[in-house]
């Protein structure tokens, strides 16, 4: 379902602490000396027993030559806890563990006292920051799609994550939350929404979702509830990018520009290359004469049609023909491109206030292009371009939309704005409207 709530629809890895460990030094170097040989005394003087050296032991005496090949290790054996019949095997190892550490680290010396030092500290990293699964970052990419209202890619994501982890059910929740915007219509549309908010009324998402449900018919009521449910979902969740924005939407619509220019910022603050932030931003910026601020925010808006055509209407005001030109036809150009026209914040309908009151709405490719080529063949004519302006405006009718009335509505009222803003052109505009919107 697409949202009318806008002007212009269209538009943690944690990583372990690293601590240096410094191993006792003494006050005085100790001596040179061949490799170490884990001993009891100091390692690399070797005046301790011998555990590992890799030296050809001493020729035993007769005494030693008596003992058997395996006697050290018998010797060893009383040393090690006796498990009784009803211990479990975990408490057995425990106790070993227990048992090497308290008893025989003395006989492992420094190096042996490190390295057991270090695994149990890697163990303990593990066991409180265990690394986080593929899921766990698809849910965390989806999760920033449903912030900018990017839903079908919100979707996939959450999809994949469910592939990579069917017990998931972070990534189940956020599949069932983008899957809303799959409703044909506003009653099916309300009554999903309204199913996710009793299974969850603390989600931010859902208060959002609520919030543009009813921003789509704004009656004073509505307004009201749009709001409480928007100011909510931003309380939970801050990072939500699409709430402050249908926030600015709201305001701009009660005629409350400072609130929205505000709205719009902090929605741009989260995601700067959201074309739908900008160009609502620009727009008011449009509407408030200030054309250099808005043809600062167009201009920042990169491959989105529409910031292209809008910004070309400011120099229509301005009398830069050439320059709307240029821009019209860019649009055209983005338009014409398969690849960029598959992407889903650009397949979303475009919104135009139509007098004090009116809404229209622009959708599909072929009806975009018949309003560009609309606007193109204006800047041709008012720069005195009249064959190239006419041959334009039968490329737009060769289209043949069946809608085709909805964009003369549409560039016929930016016309008569054109014509309020700038008396000038008052004249050679009536003679277009005359040619070309009869």
């Amino acid at each position: 379902m697409n949202s009318a709530t806008s002007r212009h629809a269209g538009m943690d890895c944690r990583y372990p602490e690293h601590r240096e460990v410094v191993v006792g030094a003494g006050s005085e170097p100790a001596p040179a000396c061949p490799p170490w040989q884990l001993g009891s005394g100091i390692p690399c003087r070797n005046d301790g027993e011998n555990l590992n050296s890799t030296l050809l032991p001493p020729i035993p005496s007769s005494s030693q030559s008596e003992r058997g090949p395996h006697d050290d290790i018998a010797n060893l054996k009383p040393s090690i806890p006796a498990q009784t019949e009803s211990e479990p095997p975990k408490n057995r190892v425990m106790r070993l563990w227990a048992w090497l550490t308290e008893t025989n680290m003395k006989k492992l010396g420094f190096i042996g006292t490190l390295i057991a030092a270090l695994a149990g500290a890697g163990w303990t990293v593990y066991i409180h920051n265990p690394p986080l699964d593929d899921s766990d970052l698809l849910v965390t990419a989806g999760d920033d799609m449903l912030n900018i209202g990017r839903y079908p890619e919100a979707k996939d994501i959450f999809k994949d994550a469910l592939k990579s982890n069917p017990q998931n059910e972070e990534a189940a929740w956020g599949l069932k939350k983008a899957q809303v915007w799959d409703a044909s219509n506003t009653p099916v549309f309300e009554a999903a929404i309204k199913r996710l908010y009793q299974e969850d009324p603390d989600d931010g998402h859902v208060n959002l979702f609520l919030g543009q449900l009813y921003a789509v018919e704004p009656t004073p009521e509505n307004h009201d509830k749009a709001l409480t449910y928007l100011q909510q979902a931003i309380k939970l969740n801050p990072k939500l990018a699409e709430a402050y924005f249908d926030l600015g939407v709201l305001h701009e619509q009660s005629g409350n520009d400072q609130k929205a220019e505000s709205n719009y910022r902090q929605a741009i603050a989260i995601s700067e290359t959201t074309p739908k932030y900008l160009n609502n931003l620009a727009y008011l910026y449009f509407k408030q004469k200030d054309y250099p601020k808005a043809l600062a925010e167009y201009g920042k808006v990169s491959q989105f049609p529409l910031s292209a055509l809008e910004s070309a209407k400011i120099y229509w005001r301005l009398g830069k023909f050439e320059q709307a030109r240029d821009n019209q036809r860019l649009a055209l150009q983005w338009l014409g491109d398969d690849k960029l026209m598959a992407n889903a914040e650009q397949q979303q309908p475009w919104d135009f206030k139509i007098g004090n009151e009116g809404m229209e709405q622009i959708a599909g490719l072929a009806e975009k292009k018949s309003y560009a080529y609309f606007c193109l063949s204006v800047s041709q004519y008012l720069s005195g371009q009249t064959k190239e302006a006419m041959a334009t405006a039968i490329t737009m009718r060769e289209l043949k939309l069946p809608r085709q009335s909805t964009v003369n509505a549409i560039v016929r009222d930016d016309l008569e704005k054109l014509k309020q803003d700038n008396s000038a052109l008052a004249v050679p505009v009536d003679a277009y409207e005359k040619r070309h919107l009869q």
